[in-house]
This record gives structure tokens, C-alpha cells and sequence, in this order.
């Protein structure tokens, strides 16, 4: 009978204890903003300050390619090879070019315009596609000099090739893949100095 009385004064004794702990944990959250009113902050308390960064400055990459891709020209042309004897076959070629001189003066590759190419076309950042037309050309520099007919044009500054060195950064610009991509600008480095490459038709 004690050993009943006992059991039954220990499960009172930890009912309660359970009982007070869901009062004191539940209840203030279950009565908060019922009947314990909420403090609210003032209200410019609740107004943050939304600080925009201010932008950074511009790289080199980004101050030379303002600066140099409106001279960068696209160039078609038409070159016909003699195949068969008597039988001829048009070729299309395209590539890039830059503007040195402000009266028209545009440097290109060899392998892009050459003594043999026809239908020259010169298309500029503008807009305004002109006939081009051959001043020189040397296919063992791999260098050609057009002449459009135009006055004014964006120029790009020719550097000292004396100074280059390996590791300096490169940033090529001009239009891979044909014109679809006019004027594309990418970033390297300089790998390697004074080095010759042959270019042939599969190039």
C-alpha cells in the first residue's frame, strides 16, 4: 500500500513539473501579441539605407577595347582558282583588319587579302561597307595595306613590337567565325616572341 502511495505522489510530482514546463515555454508564445502587446521599433528605425557600390574602375582590357574596337574592319573577297584547265572556281574569303590612318588606310593578313583576291569589301564599325582596294602585300609577312574611300575614320594606335616580352597581357580583337561575330574581343598573354608559322589554305 505505501509502495502505491509513493508511485502515485512521484507521478503527481513529475505530471506538475511537465506541466509547468509547457506553461512557461508555450504560453508566452502563444500570448504574445494577444493579450502582451508587441513593441514595435520607431519608424525610422525600420527604414534601412540601401548603399549601392560604386563601380569599380575600368580595366585595361576594358579601357583598350573602347578604345580600339571601332577601328577593327571585316573584310570579304572573291578569289578565283583555276581548276580543270579552262575552269574556274570562286572562292570567298573573310577576315579582320584595323584601321591605322583616319583617310582609309587599313593593315590585314596576307592569307585574308592578297594580289589575287577580287571583290573587296571593307565593312566598318559604322555600319558602311566599301569597296577596298590593294596598296601592298607580302605573303612571306603575311601582311597586306587596303585603301577604302573614306575620311575620318577611328584609328588604331600602332605600338613598338621592340618591347613586347613573354607574359604581357594580349587582347585580341577582330571577327571570329566569319562576320557573325564582328568585333569580338578576347584575353591572353603573350606566349612567345619571333616565332614563324606557315599559313596554308587549311588554316
Amino acid at each position: 500500500m505505501q509502495y502505491n502511495f509513493n508511485k502515485l505522489v512521484a507521478t503527481a510530482i513529475i505530471s506538475s513539473f511537465i506541466t509547468s514546463l509547457i506553461f512557461i515555454y508555450i504560453a508566452p508564445n502563444f500570448l504574445w501579441g494577444k493579450i502582451i502587446p508587441i513593441p514595435y521599433p520607431p519608424e525610422s528605425n525600420l527604414k534601412k539605407e540601401i548603399i549601392i557600390p560604386k563601380r569599380e574602375p575600368p580595366t585595361v582590357a576594358e579601357a583598350v577595347a573602347k578604345k580600339a574596337t571601332p577601328a577593327v574592319v571585316g573584310i570579304t573577297t572573291l578569289e578565283f582558282e583555276r581548276k580543270y584547265y579552262f575552269l574556274e572556281r570562286a572562292v570567298e574569303g573573310v577576315g579582320s583588319g584595323f584601321i591605322v590612318h583616319p583617310d582609309g588606310y587599313i593593315i590585314t593578313n596576307n592569307h585574308v587579302v592578297n594580289e589575287n583576291s577580287r571583290n573587296i569589301k571593307v565593312y566598318l564599325s559604322n555600319g558602311n561597307i566599301l569597296p577596298g582596294k590593294v596598296l601592298w602585300t607580302d605573303p612571306v609577312l603575311d601582311l597586306t595595306i587596303l585603301k577604302v574611300d573614306a575620311k575620318n575614320l577611328p584609328v588604331i594606335e600602332l605600338g613598338d613590337s621592340d618591347r613586347l616580352s613573354v607574359g604581357q597581357t594580349a587582347i585580341p580583337l577582330g571577327n571570329p567565325l566569319g562576320l557573325r561575330f564582328q568585333r569580338t574581343g578576347t584575353l591572353g598573354i603573350m606566349s612567345a616572341l619571333n616565332r614563324s608559322l606557315p599559313i596554308t589554305e587549311d588554316m
